[in-house]
């Protein structure tokens, strides 16, 4: 997975630089100021059995659909303005999702706070983890616990509601990558190899150096979304509406019944 992780950041970093205007650099030459960025939305995922994973994918469509809400409505405030169109003020509360989004990212007892904390307190466990979870956040009215399943919690999304398993949270948070193997992969004879794991890149492992407060996964997938947010709220954004024709994936099958649902 580490090695993954890094051939991965490596490949978009140099189509990046490859697609970059000459002369055209960013802030501390980053990405430059004139760019067509395309962001294909990932869809809603609800599986038989729904993790970590999951979690964070769901938790991105919620807050990109934040967005698109905002950006749509206020859009159509501003042409009524202009064509002097008077209308009602809108009633919202059936798309507004910013519940689901407080119950998730909420400080300091939100669902990826209580997993941080959990995994740096005494004996933490995923089963106390999902005992604060309840203890905490049982009065947003979109977290629910499933009856008959004393290891997982329910979050109701704005696409459907999705039970989640506690199980493995904690270990999927730390994402442990052993030091040893890190030392080992930081002096291969593979110049690209030791590049990839060169020590400014093991964030995990300089924070344990360092005595620095503890970021899991969940903390840098944080991270990476509040860049994207902050890159669609500095650009001039549009929407392209995408069709799924139909469930079995199949080609020239059109279900009208299911697209207009």
């Amino acid at each position: 997975k580490a090695f993954y992780s890094r051939i991965f950041d490596r490949m978009v970093s140099r189509v990046n630089a490859s697609l970059r205007i000459a002369g055209d650099v960013g802030e501390e030459g980053g990405r430059g100021r004139f760019f067509i960025g395309i962001l294909d939305i990932f869809g809603f995922e609800v599986f038989d059995s729904n993790s970590l994973e999951q979690l964070c994918i769901n938790f991105t469509n919620e807050k990109l659909q934040a967005t698109f809400n905002q950006i749509i409505f206020q859009a159509a405030m501003e042409e009524n303005a202009e064509e002097g169109v008077v209308v009602e003020v809108a009633d919202l509360s059936d798309i507004d999702n910013s519940e689901t989004l407080e119950l998730i990212e909420g400080n300091p007892s939100g669902v990826f706070a209580l997993l941080n904390e959990e995994c740096v307190v005494p004996k933490g466990s995923d089963a106390s983890l999902l005992d604060k979870m309840f203890a905490n956040l049982l009065g947003n009215k979109r977290l629910k616990r499933p009856l008959r399943n004393r290891t997982a919690f329910s979050i109701n999304h704005y696409a459907a509601t999705v039970t989640y398993t506690s199980v493995g949270l904690l270990e999927k948070n730390k994402d442990p990558v052993s030091e040893d193997l890190l030392v080992l992969m930081r002096s291969s004879g593979e110049i690209a190899v030791s590049e990839l794991f060169a020590e400014k890149g093991d964030t995990l492992l300089l924070d344990r150096k360092k005595g620095a407060r503890f970021q899991g996964l969940v903390a840098k997938f944080q991270r990476q979304l509040h860049d994207l947010l902050s890159v669609l709220d500095s650009s001039r954004t549009h929407f392209i509406r995408c069709i799924k024709p139909n469930l079995e994936m199949k080609p020239r099958c059109y279900d009208s019944l299911y697209v207009r649902s």
